[in-house]
C-alpha cells in the first residue's frame, strides 16, 4: 500500500498507469494537518493506492475521520468501508462518458483504444445488474479554474491592502467560480437520474520517458503550463475542483500496459465506490 496526494489526479492517474486501485476521497474525509503551513487544501486530498479493493477499504478506514485541527475536515465518523464490499451493484445506475464532452486527445496517444478498453470493462457491472446509460452530457473544461484555485486562490488574497500584492484578479475569481458552478450544476443534474459517472481514468497508457518529456515541452492552449497537465488530468481534476470522490479501478490492457476505469460519486459515497470496484474485479485476490 502507498498513501498518495491527489491535487489533480496524482492518485488516480498513476494507479491507472500501474494497474492499482487508487481512491481520491471526498474533500475533508481524510484530515490534513501541516504545522509548517496553514494553507487550506481546496483541491488536494490524501488517499490509498493498493493492489486490491479490500486493502483500499482497510487503508481508508485507518485514514478517515474527524480531526479538530483541520479547518475543512468532515465532522462525522466514517462508516465501515469493508462491511458491504460483497453486496453487489444490482440496481445501481451508471452514466458512461468517453471524454466529458471536451477532453479530446492527440492521435498518437491512442485514446480510442483506451476508451474502448475501459468501456468494455463496464459490461461486468451490467452483467451484475447495474444499469449503464450513455446519454450525452457535456461538461466544461475545468483546467483554467483548477489552475487558479490550486495555485492562486489557496495562497492569494483579494484584499485591497497596500502591504499585500494581489495574486489573482476579481475577473479570474469570477470566471473560476462560474466554471465551478456550471460543472457543479451538471453533476447535480446527472446525480438526479444516475448514482455514479463512469469514464476512463486517463485516455492514454503510461508513456515512455522520452515521450513524457516531449509531452511536457508542449504548451496547452492559452495556458502557461505543459499540455501534458491538461491531457493526463482531463478526467480527474474535475473532482478536485468540486471535492467529489472518485476511484480508479484496473480495467484491462492496451499494448500490454494497464488501463484504468474511473468511477465518480456523490460526496461521502466511498463505501459504494469500493463496492463497485470489488464487483468489477471479482473476489479473486480481493481477500
Amino acid at each position: 500500500m502507498a498513501i498518495g496526494g491527489d491535487g489533480g489526479g496524482s492518485i488516480r492517474v498513476p494507479s491507472a498507469f500501474c494497474g492499482l486501485v487508487g481512491l481520491h476521497p471526498t474533500r475533508g474525509l481524510i484530515p490534513h494537518v501541516d504545522y509548517e503551513s496553514a494553507t487550506p487544501r481546496l483541491t488536494k486530498t490524501i488517499g490509498p493506492m493498493t493492489r486490491n479493493v479490500r486493502d483500499a477499504a482497510i487503508a481508508l478506514q485507518a485514514l478517515a475521520g474527524p480531526d479538530g485541527r483541520d479547518f475543512v475536515c468532515l465532522q462525522d465518523d466514517p462508516p465501515n468501508y469493508s462491511a458491504e464490499l460483497e453486496t453487489g451493484v444490482k440496481g445501481i445506475r451508471f452514466l458512461w462518458t468517453d471524454n466529458f464532452g471536451f477532453a479530446v486527445m492527440p492521435a498518437p496517444l491512442r485514446s480510442p483504444q483506451v476508451i474502448g478498453t475501459a468501456r468494455a470493462a463496464c459490461s461486468v457491472l451490467g452483467h451484475q445488474g447495474g444499469v449503464i446509460s450513455t446519454i450525452p452530457v457535456e461538461w466544461e473544461n475545468p483546467l483554467t479554474a483548477w489552475v487558479i484555485t490550486d495555485s492562486k486562490i489557496t495562497s492569494g488574497t483579494l484584499l485591497d491592502r497596500s502591504d499585500r500584492q494581489k495574486s489573482f484578479s476579481k475577473e479570474e475569481m469570477q470566471e473560476t467560480l462560474r466554471v465551478r458552478q456550471k460543472n457543479w450544476d451538471i453533476f447535480r443534474g446527472v446525480f438526479k437520474e444516475h448514482d455514479f459517472v463512469l469514464s476512463p481514468t486517463v485516455q492514454f497508457i503510461a508513456p515512455k520517458l522520452k515521450d513524457w518529456v516531449e509531452m511536457y515541452k508542449q504548451q496547452a492552449d492559452g495556458q502557461q503550463l505543459p499540455a501534458a497537465v491538461e491531457w493526463f488530468g482531463a478526467h480527474t481534476m474535475m473532482c478536485n475542483l468540486l471535492g467529489l470522490p472518485a476511484i480508479s479501478i484496473p480495467a484491462g490492457f492496451v499494448d500490454g500496459l494497464p488501463v484504468g476505469l474511473q468511477v465518480i460519486g456523490r460526496p461521502r459515497s466511498e463505501a459504494q465506490l469500493l463496492k463497485i470496484a470489488y464487483a468489477l474485479l471479482g473476489s479473486k485476490d480481493q481477500k
